[in-house]
């Protein structure tokens, strides 16, 4: 069991309308899961275009494969980086995700090839995230996130649930 090393593509992310209706969907159309629901996710700091903000989502994780499926359901409609883009788009792929180890340099990087951070905040044991602008060149956002040990190892607990997943309860608490 392994997962993406750093610098390659490990997720791919949908904003939906129901999260619940989308993750049995991806269950049973693809075989993706069992999918792990943080209902309420708390990013610790969040900023949208430079502005502290706040939001009310939820984000269901799971595997297919090697590949870490997200999916986002924000419970209203302030603006956020989540609701902006449903308001351009329409709901469904928002983002792809990279693991980058060195985060601060990684966002420096890609700001100095167009892509502007237009989302940033930490989560769980304050590990970083960042979502990059890079609708024009890739059709969705880039999400960095910070590789650190939690993330390493909340990605191969996922991961280890999916290889062993008898394809029964799509949608579980996290921590089941």
């Amino acid at each position: 069991m392994s997962i993406q090393p750093p610098g390659n593509i490990y997720q791919i992310a949908y904003v939906v309308s129901n999260l619940q209706d989308v993750v049995g969907q991806w269950s049973s159309i693809t075989g993706a899961g069992p999918f792990f629901l943080f209902e309420n996710f708390e990013f610790i700091e969040p900023e949208h275009n430079g502005q502290a903000t706040e939001l009310a989502v939820s984000i269901a994780l799971g595997f297919s494969g090697g590949l870490c499926v997200e999916i986002i359901e924000q419970h209203d409609d302030r603006p956020s980086i989540y609701s902006d883009w449903v308001e351009t788009k329409g709901y469904g792929l928002h983002h792809v995700a990279i693991l980058e180890a060195a985060f601060p340099e990684a966002i420096m990087a890609y700001q100095k090839k167009g892509a502007p951070c237009v989302f940033r905040a930490g989560f769980g044991d304050g590990t970083r995230l960042a979502y990059l602008d890079t609708r024009d060149s890739l059709g969705c956002y880039l999400e960095i996130v910070e590789f650190s040990d939690f993330v390493r190892d909340a990605l191969g607990a996922l991961r280890e649930a999916h290889e062993s997943w008898d394809g029964q309860d799509p949608l579980r608490p996290f921590g089941e």
